[in-house]
């Protein structure tokens, strides 16, 4: 009985690992970031937030709304992009609802606004999990092996 508890035990401390692998793009974890852009020039009207979800290496989504001269909404899939070798620079792109406008997040903390290939704005940016109430299912599917290990145990003890 002990050993049959001890190898299921033992099983879900293996599979824990594997439940929280996390790859990253431009420095992100998997799931959703809460993402703040920050101007670097005195008239802007920011920080702006917004969020990224990325899976693996990709990311799946965004949303920022900014507020500039013009009011510009970026959302969606953005593409992924990576520089050449040397330095393999990671950024994420995409334009905005109106086509015009370029919103471009590089990896190592810096973004800009493009138009027809003008750098227009320009910042800093940071991201933190979006905090969720859901619990995560990785946890709950580890607990239920636990629990019913120790159900069959007090079974077993009654009888």
């Amino acid at each position: 009985m002990r050993r049959s508890l001890s190898y299921l035990l033992a099983t879900c401390f293996l599979l824990l690992p594997i439940a929280q692998a996390r790859a990253t793009f431009v420095g992100l974890g998997d799931g959703t970031q809460d993402v703040t852009l920050t101007c670097i020039f005195i008239n802007c009207p920011g920080p702006f937030t917004g969020t990224v979800t990325i899976s693996g290496a990709q990311a799946t989504d965004w949303f920022f709304h900014t507020a500039f001269d013009v009011s510009l909404t970026f959302n969606g899939d953005p593409d992924e992009i990576v520089g050449p070798p040397p330095l393999g620079s990671e950024s994420l792109q995409g334009l905005d609802s109106t086509d015009a406008y370029q919103l471009r997040l590089i990896a190592g903390g810096t973004w800009h606004i493009f138009i027809g290939g003008v750098d227009v704005d320009r910042g800093t940016w940071t991201a933190v999990p979006h905090q969720s109430t859901v619990t995560e299912p990785g946890s709950l599917t580890l607990l239920l092996p636990v629990l019913a290990a120790i159900g069959v145990g007090a079974v077993r003890r009654r009888k």
